[in-house]
Protein backbone atom coordinates (compact mmCIF):
# COMPACT_ATOMS: atom_id res chain seq x y z
CA UNK A 1 0.00 0.00 0.00
CA UNK A 2 1.38 3.45 -1.33
CA UNK A 3 0.64 6.41 1.59
CA UNK A 4 -1.32 4.22 4.12
CA UNK A 5 -1.28 7.22 6.32
CA UNK A 6 -3.34 9.68 4.01
CA UNK A 7 -5.79 10.71 3.71
CA UNK A 8 -6.43 9.56 7.12
CA UNK A 9 -9.83 7.07 6.33
CA UNK A 10 -7.61 5.11 4.06
CA UNK A 11 -6.08 3.42 6.91
CA UNK A 12 -9.03 1.23 6.83
CA UNK A 13 -7.96 -0.72 3.73
CA UNK A 14 -4.82 -1.58 5.73
CA UNK A 15 -7.12 -3.00 8.71
CA UNK A 16 -9.38 -4.64 6.33
CA UNK A 17 -6.44 -6.42 4.40
CA UNK A 18 -4.82 -7.90 8.02
CA UNK A 19 -8.51 -9.48 8.95
CA UNK A 20 -9.06 -10.90 5.69
CA UNK A 21 -5.23 -12.73 5.72
CA UNK A 22 -3.46 -10.43 3.82
CA UNK A 23 0.37 -9.62 4.57
CA UNK A 24 0.08 -6.01 4.26
CA UNK A 25 3.76 -4.24 3.23
CA UNK A 26 3.63 -0.59 3.35
CA UNK A 27 5.63 2.53 1.99
CA UNK A 28 5.27 5.64 3.14
CA UNK A 29 7.12 9.15 3.70
CA UNK A 30 6.05 8.82 7.07
CA UNK A 31 6.66 6.91 10.65
CA UNK A 32 4.33 4.22 10.74
CA UNK A 33 1.58 4.99 12.97
CA UNK A 34 0.73 2.95 16.58
CA UNK A 35 -2.38 2.90 14.65
CA UNK A 36 -1.14 0.38 11.46
CA UNK A 37 1.68 -1.17 13.54
CA UNK A 38 -0.83 -4.07 14.82
CA UNK A 39 -2.22 -5.21 11.15
CA UNK A 40 1.38 -3.65 8.74
CA UNK A 41 3.22 -6.98 8.70
CA UNK A 42 6.36 -4.79 7.40
CA UNK A 43 6.92 -1.29 6.18
CA UNK A 44 9.37 0.67 4.29
CA UNK A 45 9.80 4.70 5.18
CA UNK A 46 11.36 6.92 2.23
CA UNK A 47 12.35 10.20 2.45
CA UNK A 48 9.53 11.63 -0.33
CA UNK A 49 6.85 9.50 -2.11
CA UNK A 50 8.18 11.79 -4.91
CA UNK A 51 11.35 10.09 -5.54
CA UNK A 52 10.28 6.91 -7.35
CA UNK A 53 13.77 5.06 -7.12
CA UNK A 54 13.07 4.85 -3.43
CA UNK A 55 9.73 3.30 -4.35
CA UNK A 56 11.59 0.75 -6.51
CA UNK A 57 13.71 0.40 -3.91
CA UNK A 58 11.31 -0.70 -1.38
CA UNK A 59 9.36 -2.92 -3.91
CA UNK A 60 12.39 -4.72 -4.39
CA UNK A 61 13.26 -4.85 -0.90
CA UNK A 62 10.05 -6.64 -0.33
CA UNK A 63 10.08 -8.47 -3.18
CA UNK A 64 13.56 -10.35 -1.96
CA UNK A 65 12.10 -10.77 1.86
CA UNK A 66 8.83 -12.28 0.94
CA UNK A 67 8.41 -13.07 -3.05
CA UNK A 68 6.35 -12.24 -5.76
CA UNK A 69 4.19 -8.56 -4.39
CA UNK A 70 0.68 -9.31 -5.51
CA UNK A 71 -0.81 -6.10 -5.80
CA UNK A 72 0.25 -2.62 -5.72
CA UNK A 73 -2.55 -0.02 -4.60
CA UNK A 74 -2.50 3.74 -3.24
CA UNK A 75 -6.43 4.28 -3.80
CA UNK A 76 -4.89 8.40 -4.83
CA UNK A 77 -5.05 9.95 -8.10
CA UNK A 78 -1.88 12.04 -7.06
CA UNK A 79 0.17 8.42 -6.23
CA UNK A 80 -1.17 6.36 -9.69
CA UNK A 81 1.13 6.57 -11.96
CA UNK A 82 3.68 5.41 -9.78
CA UNK A 83 1.80 2.70 -9.08
CA UNK A 84 1.06 1.60 -12.55
CA UNK A 85 4.52 2.50 -13.13
CA UNK A 86 5.68 -0.39 -10.37
CA UNK A 87 2.96 -2.91 -11.16
CA UNK A 88 4.76 -2.97 -14.91
CA UNK A 89 8.17 -3.04 -14.09
CA UNK A 90 6.94 -5.63 -11.47
CA UNK A 91 4.79 -7.51 -13.55
CA UNK A 92 1.92 -7.03 -10.49
CA UNK A 93 -1.95 -7.45 -11.72
CA UNK A 94 -3.84 -4.18 -11.93
CA UNK A 95 -3.44 -1.10 -13.70
CA UNK A 96 -0.17 -0.72 -16.30
CA UNK A 97 1.55 2.46 -16.94
CA UNK A 98 0.74 1.65 -20.96
CA UNK A 99 -3.07 2.01 -20.11
CA UNK A 100 -3.05 5.29 -17.71
CA UNK A 101 -3.29 7.73 -20.66
CA UNK A 102 -7.32 6.77 -21.48
CA UNK A 103 -7.20 7.38 -17.62
CA UNK A 104 -5.34 10.37 -16.86
CA UNK A 105 -5.99 12.25 -20.30
CA UNK A 106 -9.46 14.06 -20.81
CA UNK A 107 -8.59 14.08 -24.07
CA UNK A 108 -8.44 10.36 -24.05
CA UNK A 109 -11.21 9.77 -22.09
CA UNK A 110 -13.57 11.51 -24.77
CA UNK A 111 -12.27 8.81 -27.06
CA UNK A 112 -13.39 5.74 -24.94
CA UNK A 113 -16.42 7.90 -24.03
CA UNK A 114 -17.57 7.37 -27.61
CA UNK A 115 -16.80 3.78 -27.92
CA UNK A 116 -19.17 3.03 -24.66
CA UNK A 117 -22.34 5.36 -27.18
CA UNK A 118 -22.18 8.08 -24.84
CA UNK A 119 -21.48 11.94 -26.33
CA UNK A 120 -19.21 14.04 -24.50
CA UNK A 121 -19.15 17.90 -24.48
CA UNK A 122 -17.88 19.04 -27.90
CA UNK A 123 -14.19 20.52 -27.67
CA UNK A 124 -11.16 19.34 -28.15
CA UNK A 125 -7.44 20.07 -27.18
CA UNK A 126 -5.58 23.18 -27.62
CA UNK A 127 -1.54 24.15 -26.38
CA UNK A 128 -1.66 27.50 -27.97
CA UNK A 129 -3.51 31.05 -27.83
CA UNK A 130 -4.00 30.60 -32.22
CA UNK A 131 -5.48 27.21 -31.32
CA UNK A 132 -7.92 28.13 -28.61
CA UNK A 133 -9.26 31.10 -30.08
CA UNK A 134 -9.94 28.77 -33.18
CA UNK A 135 -12.08 26.76 -31.14
CA UNK A 136 -13.62 29.27 -29.03
CA UNK A 137 -14.87 31.16 -32.20
CA UNK A 138 -16.80 27.56 -33.39
CA UNK A 139 -17.87 27.07 -30.33
CA UNK A 140 -19.11 29.88 -28.76
CA UNK A 141 -18.71 31.91 -25.70
CA UNK A 142 -18.93 31.11 -23.05
CA UNK A 143 -16.46 27.81 -22.81
CA UNK A 144 -14.57 25.80 -20.06
CA UNK A 145 -11.07 25.27 -20.36
CA UNK A 146 -9.33 22.55 -18.23
CA UNK A 147 -6.15 20.44 -17.91
CA UNK A 148 -5.64 17.73 -19.94
CA UNK A 149 -4.46 16.34 -17.07
CA UNK A 150 -6.29 16.73 -13.62
CA UNK A 151 -8.82 16.00 -11.26
CA UNK A 152 -12.20 16.81 -10.78
CA UNK A 153 -12.86 20.91 -11.05
CA UNK A 154 -9.05 21.83 -9.70
CA UNK A 155 -7.51 23.96 -12.64
CA UNK A 156 -11.30 24.65 -14.43
CA UNK A 157 -11.93 28.09 -15.83
CA UNK A 158 -14.80 29.78 -17.29
CA UNK A 159 -13.65 31.84 -20.15
CA UNK A 160 -16.35 34.52 -21.17
CA UNK A 161 -14.96 36.50 -23.98
CA UNK A 162 -11.82 36.61 -25.97
CA UNK A 163 -10.80 38.90 -23.49
CA UNK A 164 -10.85 36.31 -21.03
CA UNK A 165 -9.01 33.60 -22.94
CA UNK A 166 -6.28 36.58 -24.06
CA UNK A 167 -5.64 36.96 -19.96
CA UNK A 168 -6.05 33.31 -19.58
CA UNK A 169 -3.21 32.16 -21.84
CA UNK A 170 -0.97 35.65 -21.17
CA UNK A 171 -0.73 34.21 -17.27
CA UNK A 172 -0.40 30.71 -17.16
CA UNK A 173 1.92 28.26 -18.62
CA UNK A 174 1.82 26.98 -21.84
CA UNK A 175 0.24 23.35 -21.89
CA UNK A 176 -2.36 20.74 -23.18
CA UNK A 177 -5.67 22.01 -21.93
CA UNK A 178 -8.85 20.70 -23.04
CA UNK A 179 -11.62 23.49 -24.17
CA UNK A 180 -15.26 22.58 -24.39
CA UNK A 181 -18.39 24.28 -24.18
CA UNK A 182 -19.95 25.81 -21.05
CA UNK A 183 -22.74 23.50 -19.78
CA UNK A 184 -24.95 24.62 -17.24
CA UNK A 185 -25.82 21.45 -15.60
CA UNK A 186 -25.78 19.43 -12.21
CA UNK A 187 -23.49 16.93 -12.31
CA UNK A 188 -24.10 13.33 -10.74
CA UNK A 189 -21.94 10.33 -9.95
CA UNK A 190 -21.68 6.89 -10.76
CA UNK A 191 -19.32 5.42 -7.64
CA UNK A 192 -18.83 1.66 -7.11
CA UNK A 193 -16.83 -1.35 -6.38
CA UNK A 194 -16.37 -4.02 -9.19
CA UNK A 195 -14.85 -7.55 -8.51
CA UNK A 196 -12.17 -9.27 -10.58
CA UNK A 197 -14.03 -9.90 -13.87
CA UNK A 198 -15.68 -6.43 -13.57
CA UNK A 199 -18.69 -7.49 -12.32
CA UNK A 200 -20.84 -5.08 -10.34
CA UNK A 201 -20.34 -5.42 -6.23
CA UNK A 202 -22.26 -1.70 -5.18
CA UNK A 203 -22.67 1.35 -6.69
CA UNK A 204 -24.36 4.77 -5.68
CA UNK A 205 -24.75 7.94 -7.28
CA UNK A 206 -23.97 11.69 -5.69
CA UNK A 207 -25.41 15.15 -6.96
CA UNK A 208 -23.00 17.65 -6.91
CA UNK A 209 -24.33 21.73 -7.79
CA UNK A 210 -22.00 24.40 -8.84
CA UNK A 211 -18.90 22.42 -7.83
CA UNK A 212 -16.63 24.67 -10.23
CA UNK A 213 -17.63 28.12 -8.23
CA UNK A 214 -17.24 26.34 -5.02
CA UNK A 215 -13.11 26.00 -5.96
CA UNK A 216 -12.78 29.22 -7.62
CA UNK A 217 -15.23 31.38 -5.30
CA UNK A 218 -14.58 29.69 -1.77
CA UNK A 219 -18.50 28.74 -1.21
CA UNK A 220 -19.99 26.71 1.40
CA UNK A 221 -19.82 23.00 0.03
CA UNK A 222 -22.73 20.51 -0.10
CA UNK A 223 -23.47 17.35 -2.40
CA UNK A 224 -25.94 14.28 -1.49
CA UNK A 225 -26.07 10.82 -2.29
CA UNK A 226 -29.59 9.29 -3.73
CA UNK A 227 -31.51 6.16 -2.59
CA UNK A 228 -31.59 5.13 -6.35
CA UNK A 229 -29.76 5.66 -9.39
CA UNK A 230 -31.85 6.77 -11.88
CA UNK A 231 -31.90 4.06 -14.65
CA UNK A 232 -30.60 6.02 -17.29
CA UNK A 233 -27.65 6.79 -14.84
CA UNK A 234 -26.62 3.36 -14.09
CA UNK A 235 -26.88 2.33 -17.98
CA UNK A 236 -24.68 4.91 -18.82
CA UNK A 237 -22.08 4.07 -15.96
CA UNK A 238 -22.43 0.54 -16.61
CA UNK A 239 -20.86 1.30 -19.92
CA UNK A 240 -18.45 3.23 -19.00
CA UNK A 241 -17.33 0.40 -16.82
CA UNK A 242 -16.92 -1.82 -19.61
CA UNK A 243 -15.45 0.39 -22.32
CA UNK A 244 -12.90 1.26 -20.03
CA UNK A 245 -12.45 -2.70 -19.03
CA UNK A 246 -12.43 -1.83 -15.18
CA UNK A 247 -10.96 -4.60 -12.56
CA UNK A 248 -11.24 -5.32 -8.99
CA UNK A 249 -10.80 -1.74 -7.71
CA UNK A 250 -13.22 1.27 -7.08
CA UNK A 251 -14.41 3.93 -9.75
CA UNK A 252 -15.90 7.42 -9.36
CA UNK A 253 -17.45 8.28 -13.11
CA UNK A 254 -19.14 12.24 -13.37
CA UNK A 255 -21.44 12.92 -15.91
CA UNK A 256 -23.84 16.31 -16.73
CA UNK A 257 -27.23 15.81 -16.13
CA UNK A 258 -28.95 17.92 -18.79
CA UNK A 259 -33.23 18.09 -19.51
CA UNK A 260 -32.20 15.68 -22.52
CA UNK A 261 -29.50 13.22 -21.80
CA UNK A 262 -26.33 12.35 -19.30
CA UNK A 263 -23.18 14.20 -21.12
CA UNK A 264 -19.91 12.22 -19.87
CA UNK A 265 -17.22 14.49 -17.96
CA UNK A 266 -14.38 12.31 -17.16
CA UNK A 267 -13.59 8.74 -14.94
CA UNK A 268 -11.33 8.32 -12.00
CA UNK A 269 -10.15 4.87 -10.97
CA UNK A 270 -9.58 4.92 -7.63
CA UNK A 271 -12.76 5.76 -4.88
CA UNK A 272 -14.83 9.16 -4.74
CA UNK A 273 -13.26 11.60 -2.87
CA UNK A 274 -12.88 12.19 0.94
CA UNK A 275 -15.57 11.49 3.03
CA UNK A 276 -17.99 10.06 -0.05
CA UNK A 277 -16.29 6.35 0.63
CA UNK A 278 -17.27 6.89 3.88
CA UNK A 279 -20.92 8.58 3.08
CA UNK A 280 -21.69 4.76 1.14
CA UNK A 281 -21.08 3.02 4.10
CA UNK A 282 -23.31 5.59 6.14
CA UNK A 283 -25.93 5.38 3.60
CA UNK A 284 -26.33 1.69 3.52
CA UNK A 285 -24.67 0.58 6.97
CA UNK A 286 -22.23 -1.32 5.29
CA UNK A 287 -18.00 -1.67 5.01
CA UNK A 288 -17.26 -0.85 1.71
CA UNK A 289 -13.40 -1.34 2.56
CA UNK A 290 -13.73 -4.40 3.91
CA UNK A 291 -16.09 -5.82 0.86
CA UNK A 292 -12.56 -4.34 -1.22
CA UNK A 293 -10.27 -6.50 0.90
CA UNK A 294 -12.29 -9.42 0.50
CA UNK A 295 -12.46 -8.79 -3.61
CA UNK A 296 -8.48 -8.46 -3.59
CA UNK A 297 -7.89 -11.70 -0.80
CA UNK A 298 -9.41 -13.38 -3.65
CA UNK A 299 -12.87 -14.29 -1.65
CA UNK A 300 -15.88 -14.77 -3.69
CA UNK A 301 -18.04 -12.25 -2.45
CA UNK A 302 -22.04 -11.11 -4.38
CA UNK A 303 -23.38 -9.03 -1.50
CA UNK A 304 -26.57 -8.05 -0.89
CA UNK A 305 -27.45 -4.21 0.24
CA UNK A 306 -29.80 -2.01 0.49
CA UNK A 307 -29.51 2.10 0.53
CA UNK A 308 -31.42 2.90 3.74
CA UNK A 309 -30.67 6.40 3.89
CA UNK A 310 -29.61 9.49 1.85
CA UNK A 311 -26.60 11.12 2.42
CA UNK A 312 -25.12 14.95 2.47
CA UNK A 313 -21.58 16.42 3.27
CA UNK A 314 -21.89 19.69 4.27
CA UNK A 315 -18.90 22.26 4.64
CA UNK A 316 -18.35 25.47 6.61
CA UNK A 317 -15.68 28.50 5.96
CA UNK A 318 -13.95 30.02 9.54
CA UNK A 319 -14.30 33.17 7.36
CA UNK A 320 -17.92 33.01 7.37
CA UNK A 321 -20.50 34.41 10.02
CA UNK A 322 -23.24 32.03 10.07
CA UNK A 323 -26.46 32.14 11.96
CA UNK A 324 -25.98 28.37 14.22
CA UNK A 325 -22.82 27.62 16.17
CA UNK A 326 -20.86 24.73 15.41
CA UNK A 327 -23.00 23.80 18.72
CA UNK A 328 -26.09 24.73 17.77
CA UNK A 329 -25.42 22.79 14.06
CA UNK A 330 -24.91 19.94 16.32
CA UNK A 331 -28.10 19.89 18.44
CA UNK A 332 -30.46 20.78 15.72
CA UNK A 333 -29.10 17.48 13.75
CA UNK A 334 -28.25 15.48 16.73
CA UNK A 335 -30.97 12.64 14.76
CA UNK A 336 -28.94 13.07 11.53
CA UNK A 337 -25.53 14.10 11.75
CA UNK A 338 -23.22 10.57 11.72
CA UNK A 339 -19.64 12.44 11.41
CA UNK A 340 -18.02 15.92 11.99
CA UNK A 341 -14.64 16.95 11.53
CA UNK A 342 -12.05 19.35 10.34
CA UNK A 343 -10.78 19.33 7.17
CA UNK A 344 -7.47 18.69 6.14
CA UNK A 345 -5.40 21.30 5.28
CA UNK A 346 -5.11 19.79 1.27
CA UNK A 347 -8.71 19.36 1.09
CA UNK A 348 -9.86 23.11 2.48
CA UNK A 349 -10.00 24.55 -1.20
CA UNK A 350 -12.59 22.49 -1.97
CA UNK A 351 -14.41 21.20 0.73
CA UNK A 352 -14.02 24.12 3.46
CA UNK A 353 -12.88 24.08 7.24
CA UNK A 354 -15.32 22.04 8.74
CA UNK A 355 -17.01 19.09 7.66
CA UNK A 356 -20.62 17.42 8.54
CA UNK A 357 -22.05 14.31 7.23
CA UNK A 358 -25.45 13.39 7.97
CA UNK A 359 -27.78 11.22 6.82
CA UNK A 360 -31.96 10.85 6.63
CA UNK A 361 -34.47 8.39 4.83
CA UNK A 362 -36.03 11.63 3.10
CA UNK A 363 -33.94 14.13 0.74
CA UNK A 364 -36.27 16.96 1.88
CA UNK A 365 -35.06 16.67 5.22
CA UNK A 366 -31.40 17.08 4.47
CA UNK A 367 -32.06 19.61 2.30
CA UNK A 368 -33.36 21.45 5.53
CA UNK A 369 -30.89 20.95 7.18
CA UNK A 370 -28.18 21.98 5.06
CA UNK A 371 -30.11 25.45 4.85
CA UNK A 372 -29.56 26.03 8.42
CA UNK A 373 -26.12 24.54 8.56
CA UNK A 374 -25.18 27.71 5.67
CA UNK A 375 -27.56 29.99 6.78
CA UNK A 376 -25.17 33.33 7.12
CA UNK A 377 -25.80 36.53 9.56
CA UNK A 378 -25.89 40.28 7.21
Amino acid sequence: IISPHFPRAHRHFCMRLHEVGARVLGIDQVPLSDELKCCMHDYYQVSDLHHYSELMQACHYFQARYGPIHRIESHNEHWLESQAKLATEFQVEGLKFHSLSQIKQKSEMKKVFKQAGLTPARGGLVETLEEALALAHELGYPVILKPDIGVGASGCVKIKNEFDLRQFFASNPSHPYVMEEFIDAVICSFDGLVDRVGNLLFAASHTYVGIAEVVQKGLDQSFYSLREIPQDLEEAGRATLAAFNVKERFFHFEYFRTKERLIPIEVNMRPPGYPTLDMCNFACDIDLYHWWAEVVAGKARSPAYECKYHCISLSRRHHNRYRYSHEEVLAIGKEMIVYHNSVPPLFQGTLGDHLYVARAPHLEQLHHFQKQVHMQVS
